[in-house]
């Protein structure tokens, strides 16, 4: 008698975990489409600006040849926030 009130009593819990379960799995998943949907616009450089930039990285180089070498290697490598 004990036993097979454990046993159901085990079963119950069980059930229970796995509705919590799936609820946490829903939610996990309306998460993740959210986060998919807030990705920023990417940001494409024209070619006025390239010129910018690359004008104002020879000047460093000229004021402060380390900074200056170290920005023109983010920019050839294409590290962003370069510009």
């Amino acid at each position: 008698m004990q036993r097979e009130h454990l046993i159901n009593k085990l079963i119950k819990e069980n059930t229970q975990l796995n509705e919590e379960l799936n609820l946490l799995k829903l939610n996990l998943k309306d998460k993740k489409t959210k986060q998919t949907r807030s990705i920023p616009i990417r940001f494409y450089l024209n070619d006025k600006i390239i010129r910018l930039v690359k004008r104002c990285i020879e000047k460093l180089k000229e004021k402060d040849p380390i900074s200056g070498w170290f920005v023109y290697l983010l920019s050839i490598t294409g590290c962003r926030g370069v510009e």
